[in-house]
């Protein structure tokens, strides 16, 4: 089976005239999908919403939980959804909101067009998972600290609540130094 990964990342400002009609209103279900977050730990509110090729739209938002670090992410929880009750019908769009993040649209767009970059040129016929997420890891690694935590716990698939917090540990000793690569919280 062939597969192709394709992204698309255009900055728009947000606006129906903008995006068009149906891109605003997928836009704006991941938006609205932001406020039914449980992200007590990391304040960390994201949402998606899921366009299928049907038409209906699936949304979802990230879940923490103490007892299991990673939670689940909010692409995650509308894409499992979608397919547990519609598995033969794919996907046509999907659309991210987060909140609560001081991160410019200008450098998350720097960050989407280096990383597709990286791909086209890397002369692959194939880019496995495992490769964008590990890419995905080091972008974030560099860019914010909760980001980065949040993206590993589901990425990377802690065994031990011991394995989570040896991995925060080491989040935590780079940030209590100045480092300028990392969004310190308020």
């Amino acid at each position: 089976m062939d597969c192709t990964l394709v992204i698309h990342y255009v900055r728009h400002e947000f606006s129906e005239e903008a995006l068009g009609k149906d891109n605003f209103n997928l836009a704006q279900q991941a938006r609205q999908a932001t406020f039914t977050a449980y992200s007590p730990y990391s304040h960390f509110c994201v949402g998606a919403a899921v366009l299928l090729d049907n038409g209906e739209t699936v949304c979802g938002s990230n879940q923490e939980n103490a007892a299991f670090g990673a939670g689940t992410c909010a692409e995650r929880t509308a894409l499992f959804y979608a397919h547990a009750h519609q598995p033969d019908v794919p996907v046509a769009a999907i659309a991210i909101a987060a909140r609560k993040r001081p991160i410019s649209a200008e450098r998350v767009e720097k960050i989407v067009t280096s990383l597709q970059r990286k791909f086209e040129s890397s002369g692959e016929a194939e880019i496995t998972t495992e490769q964008i997420g590990q890419s995905v890891m080091e972008v974030l690694a560099n860019l914010d600290n909760i980001a980065y935590i949040r993206f590993a716990s589901v990425y990377k698939d802690f065994r031990t609540l011991q394995d989570l917090e040896d991995f925060v540990a080491t989040i935590e000793k780079l940030t209590n130094h100045e480092d300028p690569k990392f969004i310190k919280e308020n």
